[in-house]
Formats: structure tokens, C-alpha cells, sequence
């Protein structure tokens, strides 16, 4: 038996909130975290401290979704979740605001290999980013996307799917508080 005071309430909250923030989203809780929790019935510590750190990943999965929703579209529920485990695996939160969690999700996917529609993905996701940039920036200056493949109309919910059309460029600014895309079409 360990003669150090227990600890004070502040320091269990912070090492709560801890165990829950930068809990391994792939693997579960680990045995160490869950010393913190007493163990109650009908749960063990494990599946209360379970219970908390998957609210959690809902609320960050919820925000990626938000941000990157024809991602989440295009690969399906089940996919998509797979995705932001794995995403959240190597990038997760670190502060307690969710507005940027997805930044470094184009990076992740240009290098994910677990999904075979990667490309497709991929310029979903560059586009939603640069959407996001836009939006977000004070003063943000017009962009030209390049994407892999032809998703604007996808993107736009005006095609059922992304097509198989080579590289397709897409225009970016804003104007007020709405970002506007155009396609840019070579007319040559």
C-alpha cells in the first residue's frame, strides 16, 4: 500500500480528461486509465471510462464529418468512421476546441491505403479543405484547386457520383460570408 496522499479532485479531472482526449482510438482504453475510474455495478472501469472516451470520439467524429461531409458521403458510414479512428490514431485533438481537428486530413489520406477509392476521397477532401480556408480566413484570396478527378458536382450534390473525368480545376473565393466554386474550363 502506497503511503502518498490520494489525489486532490482537480488532479483526477485533469488526468481524466486526459485519459479521455488522447485515448487510442483504434486499440481502446488502456488498463492504466482506467485505475482512476472505480469500478462500480453493473460496469467495470474499463467500459465506464469506455463509455465517455467514445462520446467523445462521437463529438470529434461529428465535427469531421461536418467539415468534410462529402468525404463521409462518398465512402459510407462505416468507412468514414474507420477513417477518423485511424485519422484520430496518428492526429488526435489537443485542445478542447473542435474547429480545426480535420486540418491535417488531406495529408492523412495522401497516404492512406486502407480504402481502394482513395483518389476520389482525396479531392473530396482537398476541395471541402479548400472550402474551410475560405471560410474561415478574414481576407481570404481566390484559390485554384487541382484535383485528381472531376468530384465539383458530386460535391455540389448535383451528381450521384464523383466521374471518371481526368483532372478537373476549381475556383475558389469569397464574396461576403459565402464561398463560391466555379469549375474553370479550358476553352481552347
Amino acid at each position: 500500500m502506497s503511503d502518498a496522499p490520494p489525489p486532490s479532485l482537480k488532479d483526477l479531472q485533469r488526468q481524466l480528461r486526459f485519459d479521455i482526449t488522447h485515448l487510442d482510438f483504434l486499440n481502446g482504453v488502456s488498463p492504466a486509465s482506467a485505475a482512476w475510474v472505480k469500478a462500480g455495478p453493473p460496469r467495470t472501469r474499463e467500459s465506464q471510462l469506455e463509455i465517455h472516451a467514445e462520446a467523445w470520439f462521437l463529438r470529434i467524429h461529428g465535427a469531421i464529418a461536418k467539415d468534410y461531409g462529402s468525404v463521409q458521403r462518398f465512402l459510407g458510414a462505416e468507412a468514414f468512421e474507420r477513417l477518423v479512428r485511424h485519422y484520430l490514431a496518428r492526429h488526435p485533438s489537443r485542445t478542447s476546441s473542435l474547429a480545426h481537428v480535420g486540418d491535417e486530413l488531406v495529408e492523412f489520406l495522401e497516404h492512406w491505403t486502407d480504402q481502394a477509392n482513395t483518389v476520389a476521397a482525396l479531392a473530396l477532401a482537398r476541395l471541402e479543405q479548400g472550402w474551410l480556408q475560405c471560410f474561415h480566413a478574414a481576407e481570404a484570396p481566390a484559390r485554384v484547386l487541382h484535383l485528381p478527378c472531376a468530384v465539383h458536382a458530386y460535391w455540389l450534390e448535383e451528381a450521384q457520383t464523383p466521374t471518371d473525368a481526368p483532372a478537373e480545376h476549381v475556383l475558389l473565393w469569397r464574396h461576403g460570408g459565402t464561398v463560391i466554386s466555379r469549375v474553370l474550363v479550358d476553352r481552347r
